[in-house]
């Protein structure tokens, strides 16, 4: 079940098409389990999913209605503020420029910080873009950490060279000095052949969350905010 924004006594045209919306919405939103938040064109929560509210410690009641900025006030990886009145996305999708996915911080019940990634999915509306926020969790280092060792159990590895359950160390490359490990260097080499981390996962053989693991660890080590960035950083310092 979804909240969905509502007006006084609006005319039969547009309570037509409000109930359109609300059944693009609905079409999306009830039929995920990933956390889910809609907002109409001026920026204001249209609608949630339960999944949103329990990340998010929202009351459906009270986040309807309220601008996305100020309940999401999301940052990214490097702290810098993502969410603000004058949104990047929206006016992105105002443009009809393609949106892709990107990480973000955000505020958890009982005030701990959580890494999620955004996927944005644009729907026509009368009067503007609708904007489906499609909030994965990304594993925390306590999960990945977690993980790891339960790999180390299940296999009796007792080395901690950075290479988990399912990897297989990257042969003839060195520890660079910035901190990259051989399996770092490697998901950056793959990057830089404009593979996904869907695609590095499997050739690894590891799983897709470990894989933007892999991602998110390559970029907080070379301070850069894309994977574009860090494929450039890499090529200007001889990396690959």
């Amino acid at each position: 079940m979804i909240s969905v924004v509502t007006g006084g006594r609006p005319s039969p045209s547009i309570d037509g098409v409000r109930r359109v919306e609300q059944a693009l919405i609905e079409s999306i939103t009830d039929s995920t389990s990933v956390p889910a938040i809609a907002t109409g064109p001026h920026g204001r929560i249209k609608a949630t999913n339960e999944a949103a509210d329990a990340l998010l410690g929202l009351d459906p009641e009270t986040a309807v209605g309220r601008p996305c900025h100020e309940v999401l006030a999301a940052r990214d990886i490097f702290g810098n503020l993502l969410c603000h009145e004058k949104c990047a996305i929206r006016n992105m999708a105002e443009q009809q420029e393609p949106i892709c996915p990107f990480l973000m911080t955000i505020g958890s019940p009982g005030g701990s910080l959580r890494q999620v990634s955004c996927s944005v999915l644009t729907l026509p509306g009368a009067q503007g873009p609708i904007l489906i926020h499609l909030l994965r969790p990304e594993p925390s280092p306590a999960d990945v950490a977690g993980a790891e060792r339960e790999g180390d159990v299940r296999t009796g590895a007792g080395d901690r060279s950075g290479v988990t359950r399912g990897e297989t160390p990257a042969e003839g490359v060195p520890e660079d000095d910035r901190g990259l490990t051989p399996r770092e260097l490697e998901t950056l080499r793959f990057l830089a052949q404009r593979k996904s981390p869907k695609e590095i996962a499997t050739a690894f053989g590891v799983s897709l969350a470990t894989s933007r693991n892999h991602v998110q660890r390559v970029l907080r080590k070379l301070s850069v905010h894309s994977q574009a960035e860090a494929v450039a950083f890499a090529l200007r310092n001889g990396l690959v």
